[in-house]
């Protein structure tokens, strides 16, 4: 029983530490319109099995700041990590996660990143999009 409690707990302490962000539509169009490809190295926490695999650097957006909203409507710029994520929300509900590195946002779709173990990436429609949030839960390790 204590066991079950104990990860319960970590659980519940894992989810009060995220924060989710808000970028309005246009906003983060605004944004991520003049990103340039860019070859960024990471540093990976020692230990685990992690940093068995993990790549050294990652082609990225070369965004490394983003203007983003809490849910209270004020205004917070955050640092872009290797961890950092943007869900894409669409018309009819779906939802889209890439890693926020990766997005590129072309003249009709968004393409981007959905896992980086197995490389998947996931393509959609511009117009489709309704609401954009960014978790920047800072998992993955960091820029140099």
């Amino acid at each position: 029983m204590k066991t079950k409690n104990y990860l319960l707990a970590l659980f519940a302490l894992s989810l009060a530490s995220c924060t989710v962000y808000q970028v309005p539509v246009n906003e983060f169009a605004q944004q991520i319109e003049n990103s340039h490809i860019e070859k960024r190295k990471i540093e990976v926490g020692s230990g685990g099995l992690v940093s068995w695999w993990a790549a050294d650097s990652l082609y990225t957006n070369g965004l490394h700041t983003l203007k983003c909203y809490d849910k209270k409507g004020n205004a917070k710029e955050i640092e872009v990590t290797p961890g950092t994520v943007v869900r894409f929300t669409t018309n009819d509900g779906k939802h889209a996660t890439y890693y926020f590195d990766s997005v590129i946002w072309g003249d009709t779709a968004v393409t981007g990143t959905t896992s980086r173990i197995l490389n998947m990436q996931k393509i959609i429609a511009k117009n489709e999009i309704k609401k954009i949030e960014i978790d920047n839960n800072r998992k993955s390790g960091r820029y140099k």
